[in-house]
């Protein structure tokens, strides 16, 4: 559980480091473009589909729901199907809410977290080019793909795969080590919009139990 937990926050902070105009830079400024075009994001919304496949490709479950992200380290990702869970965090605090079992996990944002590879994106190019191999390629439609292969062998995947159609983020892709295979597919998104930060923190409702983490 706790390493579901991570690596999807791991994908969320990804999701926001990412995604602005890194396609507009060649092979050997992979890196630098990255890091540099953090801050062109402030924000980013829309919704999200998830799939996660076995090693021979056989699709193990799927879900969706919608995000609102903030920098720095704010999210609220809303799991709607099949199950609702929700994921928030104000860069501090992170709650993980299932209503149907009347439960929300709170743990603090510490270093085991903020250590993952994504969280990695918001540092220096130096620090990307020792954390990952990243290699870029252009696929159909002419849409950039990004490879990040993480140097450290303990880190919660094998490699990381971003896709985008001009400025647009649309896939993320992670490959772990099991050789499972978890696709989030990104549509409606709007980027730098006004945010209601209520939605970074989280009271439980009435009869919900609280689990400390």
């Amino acid at each position: 559980m706790l390493n579901r937990l991570k690596l999807m926050i791991s994908v969320v902070w990804l999701g926001l480091a990412t995604v602005s105009a890194v396609c507009a830079a060649d092979e050997s400024s992979s890196v630098n473009a990255l890091r540099d075009t953090l801050a062109a994001t402030t924000s980013l919304s829309g919704k999200f589909e998830q799939t996660l496949r076995d090693a021979e490709g056989e699709l193990i479950e799927t879900s969706a729901g919608n995000f609102v992200l903030q920098r720095p380290g704010r999210f609220f990702w809303h799991t709607l199907e099949p199950f609702e869970q929700q994921l928030i965090s104000d860069g501090s605090t992170i709650w993980l809410y299932d209503p149907d079992l009347m439960q929300v996990t709170v743990r603090p944002v510490t270093d085991d977290l903020k250590n993952t590879p994504a969280a990695l994106l918001s540092e220096s190019a130096e620090s990307l080019a020792e954390a990952f191999l990243i290699t870029r390629s252009v696929g159909q439609e002419g849409r950039v793909v990004f490879g990040l292969t993480p140097v450290d062998d303990d880190s919660l995947f094998a490699r990381l795969e971003l896709e985008f159609d001009g400025q647009q983020l649309l896939r993320i892709v992670v490959h772990d080590s099991l050789n499972q295979t978890t696709e989030f597919s990104l549509s409606n998104t709007e980027r730098n919009q006004p945010v209601d930060a209520a939605q970074f923190t989280f009271s439980a409702p009435d009869g919900v139990d609280v689990l400390i983490d």
